[in-house]
């Protein structure tokens, strides 16, 4: 599910350290990411609803004289048609491996060089998850990872908890949060957190959190996404986890190559 960075995944920042990071507000700041869309050629998923209905387009054109874009519309035409009638409507986008998001309110069908295309206003503000210090690890379902906190309940009893790791870097890391049970805020530290790298070692540290996200899956789900970030992290752990990234790109790199 989490093997990439193709814009397919819809996501809602839910609580953060500092909003001001994830969001751009300016008219200045939003043009930017639009024309780097159109520039580089950037797959859009347009999300229909609050379901996981969804199209790829592309951003074809900026009207800034009546503050609207021109879309791709999809060979299907039902989906088009439909698109016009739902809402919300979300565009979610990569862009360098990192992750844009904006909701317009309107949209319709037009003509466009002799094709039909789909006519939006220009978004007011764009949600978007900032590139990372570190390198970010994607993990691919081929080599899952576990983070394990404990968790005191009292001095008599302390409870050992298993989260799937999404992502990870010598930075932090991101988890899938449990349903219940244990909270997730930003700026609490989690003391115990431990994370088995195949063949690597073992990572030990204290994790705090920094952002949680409710994220929607390519199959409809829903999950909250906690983005955390170690504490006094070591050097040794820091070059483990350097090592591990290394074995995984390596491995990576080999089959695409064909050469596994």
């Amino acid at each position: 599910m989490y093997e990439d960075d193709t814009p397919l995944l819809r996501f809602e920042l839910m609580q953060a350290d500092d909003y001001g990071r994830y969001f751009l507000a300016t008219r200045n700041e939003v043009m930017f990411y639009l024309r780097a869309m159109m520039q580089k050629r950037a797959m859009l998923s347009l999300f229909m609803g609050r379901g996981a209905n969804s199209f790829l387009t592309s951003l074809l054109q900026i009207d800034e004289r009546q503050s609207s874009l021109l879309f791709d519309a999809p060979r299907d035409m039902g989906l088009a048609e439909r698109a016009s009638t739902m809402r919300p409507l979300v565009f979610v986008t990569s862009l360098d491996k990192v992750k844009i998001q904006f909701q317009v309110d309107d949209l319709a069908l037009t003509e466009f060089e002799g094709g039909t295309a789909l006519r939006t206003p220009m978004p007011a503000r764009m949600l978007r998850l900032q590139r990372r210090e570190y390198y970010r690890l994607v993990l691919p379902s081929s080599h899952p990872l576990k983070c394990t906190l404990a968790t005191d309940e009292g001095l008599a009893n302390t409870a050992n908890v298993e989260l799937q790791v999404l992502d990870i870097s010598a930075g932090g890391l991101a988890i899938v949060t449990p349903p219940d049970g244990l909270p997730f805020v930003p700026e609490m530290v989690y003391p115990d957190c431990r994370v088995h790298l195949p063949d690597i070692g073992l990572i030990e540290a204290a994790l705090q959190v920094r952002n949680v996200f409710s994220v929607t899956l390519r199959n409809g789900q829903t999950v909250k996404r906690a983005g955390c970030q170690f504490v006094d992290l070591s050097p040794q752990m820091s070059a483990l986890i350097q090592r591990y990234i290394m074995k995984i790109d390596r491995a990576r790199n080999a089959r695409s190559g064909g050469l596994v």
